[in-house]
């Protein structure tokens, strides 16, 4: 009988937390790229992923952030950035 070293062992991994370590919003694409780590129960990582937010799902997490903060969030994260703007260059605009 053949000695078979291709035997594949099964390690069940429970993740029981995410971490967020980074993320953008592409307002020209309508999407948002999130990048997370997923956490053992004793809170080490396990991975290092990256998650994108497009399609319905951009303007159902814009609402959903705008419903927990009660505020539009998408409108208030343009005008600090645009305030940021104009402390940089020293310039002066419109939101668009």
């Amino acid at each position: 009988m053949p000695l078979s070293l291709d035997q594949t062992e099964v390690k069940t991994i429970t993740v029981s937390a995410f971490h967020i370590s980074a993320f953008a919003i592409d307002l020209e694409r309508s999407e948002i790229i999130i990048s997370y780590n997923e956490l053992d129960e004793n809170g080490d990582p396990l991975a290092d992923k990256i998650a994108l937010v497009e399609g319905p799902d951009y303007p159902a997490a814009i609402q959903e952030a705008s419903a927990i903060a009660g505020a539009d969030v998408y409108v208030a994260l343009k005008q600090a950035l645009y305030n940021q703007l104009t402390a940089i260059t020293g310039k002066t605009g419109t939101v668009s």
